[in-house]
């Protein structure tokens, strides 16, 4: 296939927020497509977020920021009409969404990270739950090429949208936080509490995070056990109206679990590199950037045996049943106390080997030009 240079339209508005995975992913994707010489062109409702860090050479168009719903009709309105006045070829939507209206001439590609929508709905807000009903199947259908992020999502939305199977493209997401390194001393980890060996945890606290059960799990745990390992909790606060000090008391585990909120990159991946392992018992994930993230360290994890963690972890993660807290205390215990730890860190960076950006941006845009000769050959 001849490959033209591209003008690629992306709908960046999770730059605005503070860092998520689907975050980081958007901001690596395009500046590993500028670095392919493509031109990335980001429509944004409001600032990028300090949080980010792109390429100069990417082109930003800035709105003037505003609430959910605003950004909602910004995408339907503003967005698209920047596109058309730049004559992109092509316009990306990395979070789920494409805009219901673009000129004739322009492909569209779409990710879906996720049917958390679908498959776990009573884990949603209710605002997210209601935009994901009604923005992504449209996207889908609309969609010249839809680009998922792991075998198991793929397999979830062709069981949804038969009819979309033929355009449905698996691209691994990269290691985030590569750039980073370790930055920081190790002096942070008093400030937080921090004060024995540590496993962590990282995520919004949200229900589908599967949190509260990790918790219980781990009083579960023996004490002498829970002594060699204190659990330390990474994310920032999302609903479900979590109490996390409360839930520590009640569970008699008030000198054994630290919750951080935020941190700086720096120091998450210096967590990362210390942390005895990770523990990720969700209930449904499209891709789990924390289990891969603690594997380019050298960490191993402890995952549910559902969805896509399986598939991210392969040989270098203990797999639990994400609904019976006896399965994820032994796997605590197996991981503080048993030889097994040691034995699943010695596959860890290998694993996480498996999945760069450098990939994914390369097969991102052999699907771009997929989609533009598929837009051509049909108007």
């Amino acid at each position: 296939m001849n490959k033209t240079r591209l003008k690629v339209g992306v709908d960046a508005r999770l730059l605005c927020l503070p860092p998520t995975g689907i975050g980081r992913y958007t901001a690596e994707l395009c500046n590993h497509l500028c670095r392919r010489e493509l031109e990335v062109v980001c429509y944004l409702p409001g600032p990028v977020s300090s949080a980010y860090s792109l390429d100069e050479r990417i082109k930003l168009r800035v709105g003037r920021g505003g609430g959910e719903a605003p950004k909602i009709l910004w995408s339907q309105t503003k967005l698209p009409q920047w596109a058309a006045s730049d004559s992109v070829d092509v316009l990306w939507g990395p979070s789920h969404r494409l805009p219901f209206r673009l000129p004739a001439a322009t492909a569209r590609v779409v990710t879906i990270h996720d049917l958390v929508w679908r498959k776990y709905p009573q884990t949603m807000r209710k605002s997210t739950l209601w935009a994901e009903r009604i923005l992504m199947p449209p996207a889908i259908r609309s969609a010249d090429r839809v680009v998922v992020d792991s075998a198991s999502t793929a397999a979830d939305l062709c069981r949804e949208f038969p009819r979309c199977a033929d355009k449905v493209r698996i691209v691994y997401p990269g290691v985030g936080l590569e750039q980073c390194g370790n930055t920081v001393g190790l002096q942070f980890l008093a400030k937080f509490g921090i004060s024995r060996p540590f496993f962590l945890f990282v995520g919004t606290l949200e229900p589908r995070k599967n949190l509260e059960r990790l918790i219980s799990a781990y009083a579960l745990v023996p004490a002498e056990t829970r002594a060699k390992a204190q659990m330390v909790i990474v994310g920032g606060r999302g609903w479900g109206g979590l109490q996390l000090p409360r839930l520590f008391k009640d569970q008699g585990l008030s000198n054994d679990v630290v919750s951080t909120g935020y941190v700086t990159d720096a120091q998450l991946s210096a967590l990362y590199t210390e942390a005895r392992f990770l523990a990720m018992p969700s209930l449904y994930e499209g891709f789990g950037f924390p289990v891969l993230e603690a594997l380019s360290r050298g960490t191993p994890a402890l995952v549910s045996g559902v969805s896509s963690l399986p598939e991210v972890g392969g040989d270098a993660c203990f797999v639990v049943d994400p609904l019976d807290e006896t399965s994820i205390a032994n796997g605590l215990i197996a991981l503080i106390a048993g030889p097994c730890r040691e034995e699943l860190a010695t596959k860890a960076r290998r694993q996480a080997q498996k999945f760069s950006w450098e990939t994914a941006s390369s097969e991102v845009e052999t699907i771009f030009h997929e989609s533009v000769q598929r837009r051509r050959q049909s108007t």
